[in-house]
């Protein structure tokens, strides 16, 4: 479980707009926005991931 508090504002940001708009974040989803803060994956390592996730493309 992650610990909200503890999350830089940028990210806290992120999960309140999108919990407001499209409902609660998973911890994975927090996860990865996190990794992508941090540079230890790029936006095309995101999206190729969730293409494969979903079988799209």
């Amino acid at each position: 479980m992650i610990d909200r508090t503890k999350l830089s504002p940028i990210i806290k940001e992120a999960v309140a707009v999108t919990e407001a708009e499209c409902g609660k974040m998973s911890d994975e989803q927090i996860t990865i926005l996190i990794r992508k803060e941090k540079g230890e994956i790029t936006t095309k390592d995101v999206i190729r991931d969730l293409k494969k996730k979903y079988g799209v493309g």
